[in-house]
């Protein structure tokens, strides 16, 4: 039992150092999160395959996780509260920021996400159009799978100021699996 209190004080006092940074660093905070969280993919992805991955695949996942993810989501989470505040935090407030998310953001992040992936994992502009038109129905599909649920304990559970770090931990299932999509 005591065990047990000594992992739950370092859990507390882990959250509690973390919310101190977001109050902070906000965006700086969720930057490293996020890079660190897609590196941690890449990785995942290339033990699971029994892989190597390179530098230049570290190089690309973090930027992605701090240059693309994390501004992207810490604004878009704040826009969807400000745009959704008018309809509660009841049924229809999560059913509206669901919608938000899924339908107005999903799409084109998706698109992004496989172009920047591609392109800053050596294929050209060209080559990186190419694989948004192949592989968007399939990353679609699968990021409608994990992040619709996932976003739904978001938006009913989890406080806005911790909702990147919760898809951070989400992304870690999903950047394995992304990392895998893009790497074929």
């Amino acid at each position: 039992m005591a065990e047990e209190t000594r992992e739950q004080a370092l859990h507390k006092r882990a959250l509690e150092w973390y919310a101190g940074q977001l109050r902070r660093r906000p965006l700086q905070t969720k930057v490293t999160t996020s890079a660190l969280i897609s590196v941690l993919g890449e990785l995942l992805r290339a033990a699971i395959k029994k892989d190597r991955t390179s530098l230049r695949r570290i190089a690309v996942f973090a930027a992605y996780g701090g240059a693309v993810v994390a501004p992207i989501m810490h604004f878009w989470y704040s826009f969807l509260e400000r745009s959704c505040r008018k309809y509660g935090t009841g049924v229809v407030g999560i059913i509206m920021r669901l919608v938000g998310d899924r339908l107005v953001l999903g799409p084109p992040f998706i698109a992004a996400t496989i172009l920047f992936l591609q392109t800053g994992l050596g294929g050209s502009l060209r080559k990186g159009a190419a694989a948004v038109k192949k592989q968007f129905l399939p990353v679609f599909a699968a990021a409608t799978k994990l992040w619709t649920p996932a976003q739904l304990v978001n938006f009913k559970a989890v406080p806005v100021q911790y909702r990147v770090l919760y898809g951070n931990l989400v992304a870690v299932g999903w950047n394995v699996l992304l990392a895998m999509m893009v790497s074929s």
